[in-house]
């Protein structure tokens, strides 16, 4: 999003597709808690465990909030609109979900480990 709105006064973004996006640093820290959190337990319930940081937002709101920060950081030196579109109106070869959330309902109750918010 950075580089598209260095460039552009506005952007189209999906207001129809959600999802819960996570940094790198979010996924980092999270798998330091879940090992932490390992090591201090004798046993573990087997199985596949989810992590995905909070907030569930549609990526419109996302690109906001990344255009937002980027103008704040003094990243982009100008105002850029941040336009909402539905998904038809960008045809795709690859058909994206609606809703893209990993539960983390399982992480919550065997571990429990709270996810931070993507916005930290």
């Amino acid at each position: 999003m950075v580089p598209l709105a260095k460039d552009r006064d506005r952007l189209t973004v999906f207001a129809d597709q959600f999802a819960c996006p996570s940094s790198a640093r979010g996924i980092a820290e999270g798998l330091l808690m879940i090992a932490t959190q390992c090591q201090s337990r004798s046993s573990i319930a087997w199985g596949t465990y989810h992590y995905c940081q909070k907030l569930y937002v549609s990526w419109h709101k996302f690109a906001e909030a990344i255009v937002a920060r980027a103008i704040e950081k003094g990243m982009v030196d100008h105002k850029v609109e941040v336009a909402p579109i539905p998904s038809f109106e960008f045809p795709t070869p690859v058909m994206r979900p609606k809703y893209s959330n990993l539960s983390t309902e399982k992480l919550a109750s065997e571990l429990g480990s709270k996810c931070a918010s993507w916005r930290n």
